[in-house]
């Protein structure tokens, strides 16, 4: 059996090419626009459920399944 060894500049060629680039820029785009609608991923580590339900995107908590400015105003009437 003949193995095949390749070299590590072929793998780091593709991550200096600028189709890699723009492919991260562009997913990086898109995640973040889904995390503005507030819309996460499961398995993301930023999602809200994973910190308090605190969502980084928007900088506002989500209480008892209230929005942070609603449950503010019913804590005080």
């Amino acid at each position: 059996m003949n193995t095949r060894t390749v070299s590590e500049a072929t793998f780091k060629a593709f991550e200096k090419s600028n189709h890699c680039k723009q492919a991260m820029i562009q997913a990086e785009k898109d995640i973040e626009s889904f995390h503005n609608l507030g819309q996460f991923d499961n398995g993301d580590p930023n999602h809200p459920m994973y910190n308090n339900n605190y969502n980084y995107a928007i900088g506002e908590y989500k209480l008892f399944g209230y929005e942070q400015e609603d449950f503010m105003s019913k804590q005080y009437e």
